[in-house]
Parts: C-alpha cells; sequence; structure tokens
C-alpha cells in the first residue's frame, strides 16, 4: 500500500542516515574512494531476480529518453552492460534519498501536448544484488526551473508513488574495473499515470528511498568521451544547486524516460513528416521527411550544432531519405535544424551519439 510520508517525520531521521550515507561517499555524491577488485564484490547475477515490469512501461511509446546511460554494452560481469565512471571523473551518482530530504531534478520540453502515462527512473544503492532494494518514489514535475521560482504543476515531493523496480541490466563501475558488481543499477517506476503537459519546458524532480544505508544515488548521463552531461540540479535540504562533478568541475545531466502519447505537435507547415533513427546513434543517422508543395526538399539543409551552439556540419540538398554519417562526432548531445536557403529552421531537435 502507498504511504504518505511528512517533511517532518523525514527530517526528524535526516541527521542520522546522513552519517550513514558517508560511509559510501559524501552527503550528495557517491565517489571514488579507492578501487575494489570485481572479485571481493561479485554479486550473483540473474535474470531470475527481474521483477514482473507493468504492461504500461512496456508499450507506452517513449516521449523522451534523457540519456545514455551505457557506455560499455555488454563489457560487464556476465556480459552486462556498463555504465562507466569516465576518468578524471570521480562521482560515481548523486544523493536523492527521501530520509535526507535530497532530489534530483533534469529538464525536457514538451511539443505540443502530451499525455504522460508512466514515468521511470535509474537509481542504485552500493552493495546491492541484482535484486532492486529500492521501496519508494516520490516526484514532482515542476514548470520551470526550480532554482528559479519554477512551480510544481504535477505530483508532490512526499507522497510516495513507487509501483515498481527491477534491475536494468546495467552496472555503474569505473572505466578501470568494468567486471565490478558493486552497483547494479535499478529502474524505478510510476505507471500508470494521469499527466497531462502542454507545450514548454519542464523539470521532473524525484527522490528515492530503499532497504540499505547507501544512498539511494542517480548515475548520471555518461559518455564515453564527454565529461560535461547536463545541466541537473540537486536539492541538498534546503536549496537547489547546479551538480557538479567533485573533482572536475563538470556539470551532470540524470537519465529518465517518459513514456506516453503526445498530440497537437505544432511544427512548420512545409514539413509534412518527419523521422530520425537510431536515437541514440552510434555511426549513422537515417532521416526521413516530405514537405508540402511550396517547398523542394532539394532546397533544404540539414544542420548540426554542439550545445555550445557551434555549427559541427551542414548537409545541402536534401531528398526525402538520406543518411548523416556520426562518425566524425564525439559522445554527446547535439542539435539538428532542417533549414530553407534562408537559413529560416523548419525543423528542430536534439540527438545523441554513443
Amino acid at each position: 500500500m502507498k504511504k504518505i510520508y511528512t517533511l517532518i517525520t523525514a527530517m526528524t531521521f535526516a541527521a542520522g542516515l546522513i552519517a550513514q550515507n558517508s560511509a559510501s561517499g559524501s552527503a550528495d555524491a557517491d565517489v571514488v574512494s579507492g578501487t575494489t577488485s570485481a572479485t571481493e564484490n561479485k554479486q550473483e547475477q540473474s535474470v531470475d531476480h527481474i521483477k514482473p515490469i507493468s504492461p504500461v512501461v512496456n508499450t507506452q511509446a517513449v516521449l523522451v529518453d534523457n540519456g545514455p546511460l551505457v557506455t560499455h554494452p555488454g563489457q560487464g560481469s556476465g556480459g552486462a552492460d556498463v555504465s562507466a565512471l569516465i576518468s578524471p571523473l570521480t562521482s560515481f551518482g548523486y544523493n536523492n534519498s527521501f530520509s535526507t530530504l535530497r532530489m534530483i531534478a533534469d529538464n525536457f520540453t514538451v511539443s505540443g501536448t502530451w499525455d504522460v502515462d508512466s514515468l521511470i527512473f535509474f537509481n542504485y544503492q552500493t552493495g546491492s544484488s541484482t535484486t532492486s532494494t529500492l521501496n519508494g518514489l516520490y516526484v514532482a514535475i515542476y514548470n520551470g526551473n526550480p532554482m528559479s521560482g519554477g512551480q510544481i504543476v504535477w505530483g508532490d515531493t512526499v507522497t510516495d508513488v513507487f509501483d515498481g523496480t527491477y534491475w536494468s541490466g546495467i552496472y555503474r563501475a569505473q572505466d578501470v574495473d568494468l567486471l565490478n558488481t558493486q552497483r547494479p543499477i535499478m529502474k524505478v517506476y510510476h505507471a500508470p499515470v494521469t499527466c497531462n503537459l502542454s507545450a514548454g519546458t519542464y523539470w521532473v524532480a524525484w527522490r528515492t528511498s530503499g532497504s540499505l544505508a547507501s544512498g539511494p544515488w542517480v548515475p548520471p548521463i555518461t559518455y564515453t568521451s564527454q565529461t560535461t552531461t547536463g545541466d541537473g540540479l540537486q536539492y541538498t535540504g534546503g536549496t537547489w544547486v547546479s551538480v557538479a562533478d567533485g573533482t572536475t568541475g563538470d556539470q551532470q545531466g540524470f537519465p529518465f524516460i517518459l513514456k506516453g502519447t503526445m498530440t497537437g505537435i505544432e511544427e512548420s507547415p512545409f514539413i509534412k513528416t518527419f523521422a530520425l533513427y537510431p536515437n541514440p546513434a552510434t555511426t549513422a543517422l537515417t532521416v526521413q521527411l516530405t514537405t508540402s508543395s511550396e517547398i523542394k526538399v532539394s532546397d533544404l539543409s540539414f544542420v548540426v550544432y554542439d550545445m555550445l551552439g557551434n555549427e559541427v556540419s551542414r548537409t545541402n540538398g536534401l531528398s526525402n531519405t538520406f543518411t548523416f554519417d556520426c562518425t566524425s562526432l564525439s559522445s554527446g548531445m547535439y542539435i539538428y535544424k532542417i533549414v530553407d536557403g534562408g537559413n529560416t529552421a523548419l525543423k528542430s531537435g536534439k540527438f545523441s551519439v554513443q
């Protein structure tokens, strides 16, 4: 049965639990404290540990996948995937424990109207097996950056909406210790959900609880060759702060998945249909589009920008289906635009390269 807790109750236990969490890392981040061999910390790995997944989590369309998280597919213990902590970064994950008044937040943009049906997040507790020890989830959606006055428009931070959890098939480990199994990453979800969002930029904030003393921790978005991964926030019991790696100072983003349906997307009337896949990409993107009779596809260009707004690639003279070569791009997030001869954007979005 879902339970409603109050912040007053949480504050009663905060001080003691922060001290417990410090054994695995600082109160706000789980940091490298020395390399431990995979043999000493090996946990049993079995697909039998994966709990049944809500049908909603399995079947709804992905509205946003705020990743990536996996850096080394199939290279972990037993063939599991790995989300590697890439040197010189030193923070495995960041605290979003309900008991210690921590929370993690990151942003997403809605086009048209979204009916969100399921919310999926990623957490771990150091020392668990692949049987999840998570047992609580608290989620709020803000209509703007909570650090700058954004207000909650859905959910709250004190009502437990936990519906299930299971192992993601991913371990969090250092890049020099890929077989380490101390940090199996779990998916924790709330589904089904009734959440209607109109066009705009939102922030989703979540906190979790678990049966172990460690964390829970949220692993950041991870690339193999990029150490700044986003603009996530952490609530530290009294204020929101930007999340940065404790050693490099590089700001971090956080993975989450929203599923559901979208309607009423406002696009340029000149772009009739558009598809871009796969996203994330590895070596190439396939782009398909059709236009209205007023525009020739061959007059359009596909322009790619890095997250600082620098143009990194331009493909002119498009066709209805074309392939964009990603091999010259470093791992990371990019912005694309379909522009006409006057460089007016008719379509834009984001894609990532792994």
